[in-house]
């Protein structure tokens, strides 16, 4: 299913009270078991880096937020109110349709003023992570549409244009026929999609952490903001990777966009070969 694919991609934020952490662990493995890619401070953020910082970036980055709200979290004052604070402020950039923060009662209790709008879901119920779920899928399932239309409008700058064509005529079919067929709906198996993250980390512009970023800044706007980045190398550039093959020539443009950073190589050269 393409909501599947779109699971692995979409961030969750875990907005909880350090009271709460043994129900949110539940909840992050939970979340993880069923392909979704959670986030939690705790895990995410290390040692020696800015707690606010790190926090709000995860925020502006995160595709679901949830509100976990316990009997003695909805009456403690403290940095969990900071974070719903922010969270608010995003979810008045959305559309009122739109889902972004959903409150989860890990007991039964009150949600607080700010919250009362929002439909909250009692994960202490039977069926609680069941609803919780079809609330995410349903939002992935109306985003989808869009998402795929504009990954199939995707624009470069006018001095990118002559390489763009000639890369994916490079990777087009086997034989390199010229065709001006490209890889659509491109798919990868677990073996395979770990040799091209090996591969793309033997390259310097994707070692580099800071020209890496600068290469996920120009992928289009659809897929860089849904990536989840991970401190960890391999784990930041295994999520890249997925995020792109979510989307028609997303692996293309991410390959030429590191061929632009890195130049002609033959580990260059390797990783095309891994897509033909």
């Amino acid at each position: 299913m393409k909501t599947d694919k779109l699971k692995s991609s979409c961030m969750i934020f875990l907005c909880h009270a350090k009271e709460d952490i043994d129900h949110v662990k539940k909840l992050y493995q939970k979340l993880e078991k069923a392909n979704y890619q959670p986030w939690l401070d705790e895990i995410y953020i290390l040692p020696g880096q800015n707690w606010d910082y790190e926090i709000k970036q995860a925020l502006k980055k995160a595709t679901f937020i949830l509100i976990c709200l316990s009997e003695q979290s909805v009456v403690k004052r403290g940095y969990v109110n900071k974070e719903i604070k922010w969270a608010l402020d995003r979810q008045d950039e959305m559309l009122t349709s739109d889902i972004l923060i959903i409150p989860v009662k890990l007991t039964p209790c009150e949600l607080p003023y700010s919250l009362e709008s929002l439909q909250s879901v009692d994960l202490f119920q039977p069926n609680g992570f069941k609803h919780l779920q079809q609330a995410i899928d349903y939002q992935l399932n109306k985003v989808l549409p869009k998402n795929k239309v504009q990954s199939e409008n995707i624009s470069f700058s006018e001095s990118s244009y002559e390489h763009q064509d000639n890369f994916k005529d490079e990777i087009s079919q086997p034989g390199n026929s010229g065709s001006n067929q490209v890889l659509k709906n491109f798919s990868l198996s677990t073996t395979q999609k770990a040799h091209l993250v090996t591969k793309l980390l033997e390259c310097s512009a994707m070692k580099d952490r800071d020209t890496r970023d600068a290469i996920v800044n120009e992928l289009p706007s659809d897929i860089k903001h849904m990536i989840n980045r991970h401190n960890s190398d391999r784990v930041d550039v295994n999520n890249i990777v997925s995020r792109c093959l979510d989307f028609n020539d997303g692996i293309a443009t991410l390959i030429m966009i590191v061929e632009n950073f890195e130049g002609k190589t033959v580990n260059m050269d390797q990783i095309k070969s891994l897509l033909n």
